[in-house]
């Protein structure tokens, strides 16, 4: 990790300016467009508020250390309105590294907003509005179904503090790759809603690895909230490290997460979902751990979550996944009159104990391999566990959450979640980032219930990167998180 070094000059633009200027915060420019192509590694270049209407092509590098920044002025909205142009609106061209792009607002572009062209790296998206667009923010270009992408992948992608809403389609990484990338802190919304005939993800990367989403509010989407890696197994037979850490995934109109080949989930709350929250495809390794699966799949009656469930034209193979589930709730998902519960696949090895189960009464876990149907009763006497070697910690009751109508799933006094997760496997902190244990033990589920609140962190005064030399080959650190490679 290394900070932004003190080095370049600032420059200035504002819709008062004039290009003929010499770039002075007295003198601005008049043109984003023109402005980007004066700077040099190390320069900042502040936009003031106002409305440009322009279409901007990065197409210079910073440098490790001295990245070139492009920032809305402190206290200022400055709006770049892409309206009526018939191309991408922001261009990150390929082969461009090392820039920051921040505090701006983009709107209605009728094809991506932002575009990441391929073979960028070093890229760090801050606290950006984008809506009204074809895409918000789009990674590579290329054919998705000829398995193209032109001008190679990207990787070093930090998107953080975004609000990404309305657009055509939210984050989208097509036809990939996209390594070592990492979305924080962002409300990805509203994106593919109103389109006929079509559904967009909230974010989604055909081809990827070595990802990280956390703390996110991912919601109300046309098509699934997170899908990563459909298109791996071209690439890799590997498994895919892939995490989705403290995020709230809901009112998504298909499938909640959706990992392809591998990944964690980790203190998560998935609710109100038209199809399955939980979606795991191909081989790899997955663990779903503290985490609550409630009050989905109240139209269309699908399962709570399907583990290796056939692919109709696969690209991988679904006869290897190893699942495993600890410290989870599932409860009260599907329509009173048939509630659903979990779909195990023939391929899939699933491990689970220490869950509450309180979804279908009749049948909260299916397994394919068998054709054997647990029920809430099998699961209390402990039917599943002699016949499988699961669940010997896990339970069937109702997880008693502090306010269900109110989709309020912190728990509630009384609860049998708390104090009976596994320490095992239990992250540190909940999903308010409250320490854990708090009690007798670790609660199951993602809230520690009475844990008293967070400290907030100490403000950073540095963008954090992370050198190509630390590529050691067994983990790098983006953003304060290791992710192993």
């Amino acid at each position: 990790q290394m900070c932004i070094r003190d080095r370049g000059v600032t420059y200035h633009v504002s819709p008062s300016g004039d290009d003929s200027n010499p770039g002075t915060e007295s003198q601005p420019w008049r043109t984003i467009s023109y402005a980007v192509q004066q700077l040099n590694p190390g320069d900042t270049l502040v936009v003031h508020g106002g409305t440009y209407h322009e279409v901007v092509e990065i197409t210079r590098s910073g440098e490790e250390g001295a990245p070139i920044t492009i920032m809305g002025a402190p206290g200022e909205q400055a709006i770049l309105d892409l309206s009526g142009f018939s191309s991408n609106g922001l261009m990150i061209r390929p082969g461009v590294s090392h820039i920051v792009i921040r505090d701006l607002v983009l709107r209605d572009c009728d094809i991506w907003a932002i575009s990441l062209d391929g073979n960028n790296s070093y890229i760090t998206l801050l606290n950006l509005e984008i809506f009204g667009s074809g895409c918000g923010i789009h990674m590579t270009i290329g054919y998705t179904y000829r398995d193209e992408y032109w001008a190679g992948d990207v990787h070093h992608v930090l998107i953080e503090g975004c609000n990404i809403h309305h657009n055509g389609l939210g984050i989208d990484g097509t036809p990939g790759g996209v390594y070592y990338l990492v979305v924080r802190n962002c409300e990805i919304h509203h994106n593919g809603v109103g389109i006929e005939g079509f559904g967009a993800d909230g974010l989604s990367i055909e081809i990827g690895d070595h990802i990280l989403i956390e703390d996110c509010s991912v919601h109300d989407n046309a098509a699934d909230g997170i899908d990563i890696g459909s298109r791996n197994p071209l690439v890799t037979s590997e498994s895919s490290d892939v995490r989705v850490s403290r995020c709230y995934v809901y009112s998504n109109q298909m499938q909640g997460i959706k990992l392809w080949t591998g990944g964690v989930i980790e203190n998560c709350v998935l609710h109100s979902m038209g199809l399955e929250p939980i979606c795991f495809v191909y081989n790899g390794e997955y663990l779903l751990v503290n985490s609550v699966i409630a009050r989905n799949g109240l139209e269309y009656r699908p399962y709570a979550a399907i583990l290796g469930y056939p692919e109709p034209e696969p690209l991988g193979r679904q006869d290897n996944l190893t699942v495993r589930f600890y410290n989870n709730i599932f409860a009260f998902n599907g329509p009173d009159e048939a509630p659903v519960g979990i779909w195990v696949g023939r391929g899939v090895l699933f491990i689970e104990d220490y869950n509450i189960w309180f979804s279908r009464p009749d049948e909260e876990i299916y397994m394919e391999s068998t054709g054997t149907s647990y029920s809430r009763e099998d699961i209390a006497s402990g039917r599943w566990t002699q016949e499988t070697g699961n669940g010997a910690n896990s339970m069937a009751a109702d997880p008693m959450f502090a306010n269900l109508d109110e989709l309020n799933f912190h728990l509630s006094e009384g609860s049998p979640a708390i104090d009976s997760g596994s320490p095992e496997w239990a992250p540190s902190t909940d999903i308010e980032g409250r320490e854990r244990p708090y009690g007798a033990g670790y609660d199951i589920g993602p809230y520690e219930y009475g844990a008293p609140p967070a400290q907030t962190p100490s403000p950073t005064t540095c963008l954090l990167y992370t050198s190509d030399a630390a590529d050691d080959g067994e983990s790098v650190d983006l953003g304060g998180r290791r992710i192993i490679k």
